[in-house]
């Protein structure tokens, strides 16, 4: 492996001998680097776009060449190449295993003009702190590594940048920053030690040293590696969304104390090992000497008061302060008088936009120099043209969207109106529970109730589930019993019609016979009463004959035979 980190060290150094890139642009592609050893440097150094594949292949000719000088010996075309240049510190103080030993055949202290055995040599501030080696630069000064000789311990030394160490305004304002920052007791925001002067006058001043890495340099990872593993990638977002609240909260504590960062970026963020989150570089802060009520309860520290020789420079109305991508529509403008917690409200927006998409709000917009094209990047901020989390990355929840649009809202009035108000709206998403600006459905609450009580949800869906399976095998019995019945009742309506016709003919049989014997009876009767007639007109007829007597006897036995037929 150490191979391989020589060959991409003289890459880098190369690339950087042959101005393809700046020193800066090298270091900052070394430090990510280190957390993609798999890759190589050129890989980092073109997706950051420091480099041009172009250029990528010129420089890797380069290093086949100085190997093929040096019979293939990197160490040695190494030491050779980095001898010219000033890097050799800067790399050391990277801290990785590896990168040491490739440096362990050069010494950098000798580099540097020190004796390895003795601090005699080394800038030596206030008779305590002693410079050991450059560890970063920023807009007013450069950060060194010290040993704080008092306490045997080492801080980070930050001593205004040599080129305007003799403007009276950047001074003023690097004074500032530095009592801003030691003013703002808050684990948050990073302690200063010590403030001084070099023998030249320019000011200086000692603060702890943040071992770790930049919220920009987390945020790179994270978006590199969340694709690998949705698992870790949810967990990396919400340690993430965790700094992001830690650093509301420091924000949150500045502005109870009257101050304003006005320069909120991931790159002035640091992330220590266990934890900690600080919130570096107030250089362009503002002071205004009024609290800001950020919560619940209101704040018991006064605000801060600058000594004289310390004031917050006056910030001239239309001059543009900040960072380009992060910076509020009233900042491009230069509104002066519009500047406020707004403001920073809107650069944390901006923030958690590139914590959930990956990219600032805004990308930039080059020119035909090669260079930020700040006139036409300051009028798109002022046009608010922010594509929404969500449709940029369409894995960002919705509600964590509208929370980025809330807070990057182009007008000062529709923001959060405090940044309390917008970490609170991030631990209510954490927590699970309903955010103040997005209204839920019936069937959203329902679903956060059961994420939130997983155990009844689970009992509730087991007895729905088998409640469910036992009606319907009950539905399945019922509907079968049903269809039985249904088929009896068919064949039952059947025999019923069968036994309705069949007694319809019987009655109408019976009816039909009765209907005849009736008849018969009726002729019988007529029969009868004919007869009888005409008996009792004979015996009327001959019972005044003499002798007629035993003819009429005859004549009515004869008759009541006939008649006792005729009754049968």
């Amino acid at each position: 492996m150490t191979q391989q980190t020589d060959r991409n060290l003289l890459f880098g150094i190369l690339a950087l001998q042959m101005n393809f890139v700046t020193r800066d642009d090298l270091l900052k592609a070394m430090t990510a680097w280190l957390t993609r050893k798999r890759d190589s440097l050129a890989t980092v150094m073109v997706e950051q776009g420091s480099l041009s594949v172009a250029n990528e292949h010129l420089v890797i000719q380069v290093v086949d060449a100085q190997l093929a000088l040096k019979n293939s010996d990197i160490r040695e075309s190494l030491t050779s190449s980095i001898r010219m240049t000033d890097l050799a510190a800067a790399l050391n103080a990277l801290d990785d295993e590896e990168i040491k030993d490739s440096l362990a055949d050069f010494s950098c202290d000798s580099d540097l003009g020190f004796d390895k055995t003795s601090t005699a040599n080394r800038a030596v501030l206030d008779n305590r702190f002693v410079v050991v080696r450059p560890h970063a630069s920023g807009g007013l000064g450069d950060v060194s590594v010290a040993l704080d000789r008092e306490l045997n311990r080492e801080v980070a030394l930050k001593r205004v940048r040599q080129q305007i160490a003799n403007n009276p305004e950047a001074c003023a304002r690097f004074r500032m920053e530095a009592e801003v920052t030691g003013g703002l007791e808050h684990p948050g925001i990073v302690p200063v030690y010590s403030m001084g002067a070099t023998e030249e006058g320019h000011p200086f001043y000692a603060m702890r040293f943040i071992r770790g890495e930049t919220l920009h340099h987390a945020i790179r990872r994270y978006h590199a590696g969340a694709d690998n593993d949705a698992a870790a990638g949810n967990l990396a977002l919400r340690d993430l969304l965790r700094r992001f609240i830690d650093v509301g909260d420091a924000v949150s504590y500045a502005h109870s104390r009257g101050v304003l960062h006005r320069d909120l970026k991931p790159a002035n963020i640091m992330l220590g090992s266990f934890g900690e989150t600080l919130v570096v570089d107030w250089g362009l802060a503002r002071v205004h000497g009024q609290t800001v009520e950020t919560s619940d309860l209101k704040s018991v520290e006064r605000p801060l008061q600058l000594s004289s020789g310390s004031a917050s420079p006056e910030t001239q109305h239309g001059r543009i302060m900040g960072t380009l991508q992060y910076m509020s529509p009233e900042q491009a403008e230069g509104n002066t008088s519009a500047v406020g917690p707004a403001t920073d409200v809107y650069s944390l927006g901006t923030i958690l936009y590139e914590i959930l998409t990956g990219n600032p709000p805004l990308e930039k917009i080059m020119g035909g120099d090669g260079q930020i094209d700040v006139p036409k990047m300051l009028y798109k901020i002022q046009q608010g043209s922010i594509r929404p989390a969500k449709i940029v990355s369409p894995s960002v929840s919705v509600a964590l969207s509208a929370i980025c649009e809330k807070a990057t809202a182009l007008r000062v009035q529709d923001r959060y109106a405090s940044v309390s108000e917008l970490t609170k709206d991030i631990e209510r998403w954490m927590a699970d529970e309903p955010i103040s600006i997005v209204h839920e459905s019936g069937l959203q609450r329902a679903m956060r109730w059961a994420r939130k009580h997983q155990t009844l949800a689970v009992s509730i869906s087991a007895v729905l589930t088998a409640t469910a399976i036992g009606l319907s095998i009950f539905g399945a019995i019922v509907s079968a019993k049903n269809g039985e019945l249904n088929r009896l009742n068919a064949s039952l309506d059947i025999a019923n019609e069968d036994l309705q016709q069949s007694n319809e003919r019987e009655h109408s049989a019976r009816l039909d016979a009765e209907t005849s014997e009736l008849k018969a009876r009726d002729q019988s009767w007529l029969a009868f009463s004919t007869f009888s007639s005409v008996l009792n007109d004979i015996e009327d007829g001959m019972k005044n004959v003499p002798g007629s007597g035993e003819v009429r006897r005859n004549l009515l036995k004869t008759a009541l035979k006939k008649l006792d037929k005729v009754a049968a």
